[in-house]
């Protein structure tokens, strides 16, 4: 590499590392391991939902009006 023009040792190398990437790539898939989430310190996340985390949110949200229409109001008002 010593006197070759910069832009064929950059190519030379770009395609070393993509064929190094694509077996890496096929030997994965040819392992047919399940997906596993993992965190960054490398262990694995367990999918168990936390037992103090609530179970579901209310099926019908509260919603503004989408015509911006008036709102009744329920509050009583004082006497006048």
């Amino acid at each position: 590499m010593v006197g070759e023009a910069v832009g064929q040792v950059a190519s030379s190398n770009n395609q070393a590392a993509e064929a190094s990437l694509q077996t890496l790539a096929e030997a994965k898939r040819r392992k047919r391991e399940p997906v596993v989430l993992r965190r960054r310190d490398n262990t694995p996340v367990i999918n168990n939902p936390p037992e103090n985390a609530p179970e579901s949110q209310s099926p019908n949200p509260l919603r503004p009006p989408v015509d911006n229409a008036p709102v009744e109001n329920n509050v009583p008002r004082p006497p006048q």
